[in-house]
């Protein structure tokens, strides 16, 4: 930079010292010698740039330090000249929307480091003209041309940005969503499809309303790419569902299309539709009771199934009142319920759970880990979810099985099911196998590859399976009847789908028979499928044979997710050799970039969390008992009957003992403490002398009274000792909360879960000395129905090694829902006899669960805002536990480490309920000062 510029610099810094003060002079001081430097050679630009920098410096303080902060990237991907472009846009949409003034600046230098110079000045000058009509429009097309020019090329481009005007002149109200909702369909569809789509996007707006109509510009492209994997094109028949619900309620069209998305994940393509009929039968009668239905109806097939969904619904259109018919679509009634459990056919696998595991110990001889497919984290399933899948050492299968209108056909399913991935498990199918062809395939190539082998597969399993259990293959034909009558529904005139025919019909083991001998010759699975996937790439479309394939998979065969078999493989060797000390952190590392291409990181990084997880609950002795609870809905003003599951474990001691390190690093503090409390702890027996009645003749008392009779002095009373047995009596149970976040390191190596157990230990040894009774437990959860409460000791148990052991085995694990083990251990604790009772919780944080909420609503009212809070309803719940408590004569208190804990614990805990911590460190020293407070 040479002296003019300098001089420059600091006469425009004085100016902004002057009318902005010191902030933004110290950002301009530290950005300008950067555009300086690019600048160099032409100072009258830097001239310039420095007038357009101080005219901009008044809009708003922190639109202009993004400014400052994006100029020397900007100004080196585009002219002087687009800057000021640029800067005029940003200075449009500061008058109206600062957040979207802000947006516009963050995309800046990612959109046109995309673009050419020339790709540029379109942009700039298209968004100039789309703002006047539309801003919101504006802006979505700022963000989404350069990434429609990179997705489609420039050609079809210009085609849909000629599209774009024509909306933007004739339908304005539609600009944003439909640039937002095309970009979604255009790599995927073609021009005259995606004409179709807007023309019904704009009959809505001008038959039903502009909401109904950009809420399907929106949300419908998830829905056609969603069912499109199924190879099954019901995207016409869909839409034409949303007109006329439209038509019949404006609303119940919303929640169908807000609903549809996730409902693909659970149901057929042609289950959908049927399921959208349902819905326009029921907005044709009362139209938010449609809507309550369509919210409703994805956790019923999510519990049961399709087939019970539309009994109940059925049911509910017998319905005549319509108030009534509202709470019963929206599960409210105890006529909905009652409707929903009559004639249940669906089978649940908690329900059979037990029975399957002991055909599984007869045909295989050995224990396998059963699971279901729930506890996958999301993103396992690339398709279909709810498939039966294995990952090389446990097995997982469905929640519930309704593909039948007979439980004994969905019991054979569940059976073939299990017998197909036990042996696949048993067989070694998946140790050493590869799971990718060509490294030079196409995405479509190598999606087909993966089919075909997992086909091959299957086929080298059924035939292992039949083998030896020829009996099944009666239910295996019953099972497969579906399927085969869909085969025989294809063309053979198509060549894609005369040879996905031919290769099903090869694959199933009934139609041994008819197989073809040309398939197959390969020396393993790998080498077959190599074969096969050759022979039919070479001349067919290969994207339209893997939507057949997808579309013709036998379900009970389920997926194999190879990320799954190798992520587990690997977490189980080291679990093996470390005796379950799993290095997670290093373990995702390790990974590097093999699965990056097809999963997103933070997948993997659940899938290692929740696998260690697994692990660790298997390694335990298991489950003593599950209870379920009811909990509290504030905006409801009632209970959930049976919400939620806790499942009791009674931890196993662990090889390391590390009650012994801490009492060593403690000695002093528990020496004090049994000390002190040695003095808190009353006279077992105290001896009252000249009582009425009593265990002893008080023979003073007797020759006094004999004295005074002689002297005719008064009758004789009061001649018996009284041994007034005297005890303190307290039971306090501590429950610990060890959910993810107690892993956090607070100093010298120790966790929060480390502070937590040192507290307790010390308490334990010091209640030895005093005599109370006392019980140990912690819990974490992972969802309503997961919610592990973990027994160290129960009241009934002596104190002695084998519980100090147990300690070892609490490690931290998911989340907090703290309200269900409150349940938990207050159930426990009115089982024991005392007249004082305390339930002591340790904590780091608020309650928190990954469904712990409210029932989302549409609604934009401040009420159904509240209702949506992720917080409110946790703190509600768990406040209306403590109050359970009390009422059934246990104090409960908590002492919480949570810095924030102020903004919630007043709310339910009460002023003098709990304790902060600032100090974690102070935890073990803290809590047994707090303890004698509470009970002397």
């Amino acid at each position: 930079m040479d002296a003019q510029q300098t001089e420059q610099a600091k006469k425009a810094a004085e100016q902004l010292l002057q009318r902005d003060g010191k902030i933004v002079h110290k950002w301009f001081e530290e950005i300008w010698p950067e555009v300086a430097l690019i600048f160099e050679d032409s100072p009258e630009s830097f001239a310039t740039w420095l007038e357009m920098i101080k005219d901009f410096s008044g809009t708003h303080w922190e639109l202009f330090f993004f400014l400052l902060k994006e100029s020397p990237g900007l100004l080196k991907s585009i002219s002087l000249n687009q800057y000021d472009h640029w800067l005029s846009l940003i200075r449009f949409y500061a008058q109206i929307d600062r957040k979207a003034a802000q947006n516009l600046m963050r995309l800046g230098l990612c959109q046109f480091s995309d673009l050419l110079a020339e790709q540029c000045d379109w942009l700039l000058a298209d968004c100039r003209k789309l703002q006047q009509v539309n801003w919101e429009g504006g802006l979505a097309y700022f963000e989404y041309l350069p990434q429609v020019i990179q997705a489609v090329g420039q050609e079809k481009a210009d085609c849909w940005k000629e599209q774009v005007f024509i909306i933007a002149n004739n339908h304005p109200v539609l600009l944003k969503n439909y640039i937002i909702g095309s970009y979604k369909l255009i790599g995927n569809i073609g021009g005259e499809e995606i004409r179709q789509w807007l023309q019904s996007a704009v009959s809505m707006n001008l038959e039903i309303s502009s909401r109904t109509a950009n809420s399907f510009l929106v949300l419908s492209p998830e829905v056609f790419l969603e069912a499109e994997k199924e190879g099954v094109i019901i995207f016409d028949s869909w839409k034409d569902l949303v007109f006329l619900m439209g038509k019949a309620h404006e609303e119940a069209a919303e929640s169908f299309m807000h609903q549809s998305f996730e409902a693909l994940r659970h149901l057929s393509a042609q289950q959908l539709l049927q399921w959208g009929e349902l819905g326009l039968r029921i907005a044709q009668r009362e139209g938010i009771s449609a809507k309550e239905f369509f919210i409703s109806s994805i956790d019923i097939v999510k519990e049961t199934g399709y087939k019970d969904l539309e009994r109940w619904a059925e049911a509910g259109l017998e319905v005549m009142e319509d108030r009534r018919l509202r709470l019963f679509f929206s599960r409210r009634s105890k006529e909905s319920t009652e409707a929903l459990k009559a004639g249940q056919l669906s089978l649940s696998l908690e329900k059979i759970y037990k029975t399957l595991q002991a055909m599984l110990q007869a045909s295989f001889g050995q224990q396998v880990v059963l699971r279901e497919t729930g506890v996958l984290p999301e993103g396992t399933y690339q398709e279909q979810a709810d498939l039966p899948t294995c990952d090389g050492y446990r097995i997982y299968l469905p929640s519930k099985v309704s593909v039948f209108e007979d439980q004994e056909l969905n019991f054979k399913l569940y059976k073939i099911m299990l017998f197909h991935q036990a042996t696949l498990l048993t067989s070694g199918t998946l140790e050493g196998l590869e799971w990718s062809g060509d490294s030079t395939m196409n995405t479509d190539s190598e999606r087909l590859y993966w089919e075909i082998l997992q086909l091959v597969i299957g086929r080298n399993v059924d035939n292992h399976l039949l083998s030896i259990n020829p009996g099944l293959k009666k239910d295996l034909k019953i099972i497969l009847g579906e399927l085969v009558k869909n085969l025989q529904k294809l063309d053979e005139s198509q060549l894609e789908e005369a040879a996905v025919k031919e290769l099903i019909v090869w694959s199933l083991p009934i139609f041994a028979e008819e197989s073809p001998a040309f398939y197959g010759n390969g020396e393993n699975v790998k080498d077959t499928a190599d074969e096969i996937f050759q022979s039919l790439a070479r001349t067919l479309d290969t994207s339209k044979l893997c939507r057949l394939l997808v579309s013709f998979r036998a379900a009970y065969r389920g997926i194999i997710v190879k990320e799954l078999v190798e992520v587990e493989g690997l977490i189980k060797k080291q679990w093996d050799e470390t005796g379950g000390d799993v290095d997670s952190i290093g373990l995702i590392k390790s990974l590097g970039s093999r699965f990056i291409q097809d999963k997103a990181v933070t997948f993997i990084r659940f899938l290692v969390k929740k696998l260690i997880h697994l692990h660790q609950q298997e390694a335990q002795e298991g489950f003593a008992r599950t209870i379920f609870y009811d909990e509290w809905d504030w905006t409801l003003e009632d209970y959930k009957r049976d919400w939620c599951r806790v499942r009791e474990i009674h931890l196993q001691p662990t090889l390391v003992n590390k009650v012994d390190s801490i009492l060593e690093e403690h000695r002093s503090l528990i020496t004090l403490m049994r000390r002190y409390f040695a003095m808190l702890r009353p006279d077992r027996v105290k001896r009252l002398k000249r009582q009425p009645q009593g265990d002893h003749v008080d023979m003073d008392a007797v020759v006094e009274a004999l004295v005074e009779r002689r002297q005719g002095m008064g009758n004789a009373e009061n001649l018996y000792i009284w041994r007034d047995k005297r005890s303190r009596d307290v039971a306090v149970a501590f429950l610990m909360d060890c959910s993810g976040s107690t892993i956090e390191e607070i100093s010298a190596g120790k966790t929060i879960l480390d502070l937590e157990k040192e507290a307790v230990i010390i308490m334990a040894e010091a209640l030895e000395m005093l005599g109370d009774n006392f019980a140990v437990y912690s819990f974490s959860s992972d969802g309503r129905l997961q919610v592990d409460f973990q027994v160290v000791k129960e009241f009934d148990q002596v104190y002695d090694d084998n519980v100090r052991q147990r300690f070892g085995s609490l490690k931290s694990m998911e989340m907090t829902r703290l309200a269900a083990a409150v349940r938990h251990a207050v159930e426990k604790m009115k089982r024991v006899k005392a007249a004082v009772k305390l339930l002591f919780i340790l904590s780091d944080g608020r309650p928190y669960d990954m469904d712990y909420r409210a029932r989302e609503q549409d609604e934009k009212s401040i009420g159904q805002w509240l209702r949506q809070d992720e917080m409110l309803y946790p703190q509600e719940d768990t406040r209306m536990a403590l109050w359970e408590a009390k009422s059934n004569g246990i104090t409960p208190f908590c002492l919480t480490v949570d810095k924030q804990a102020k903004q919630y614990m007043d709310k339910i805990f009460g002023q003098v309920g709990y304790v902060l911590i600032n100090d974690v460190d102070m935890l073990p020293a803290k809590l047994p000062e707090i303890y004698r407070r509470l009970t002397t």
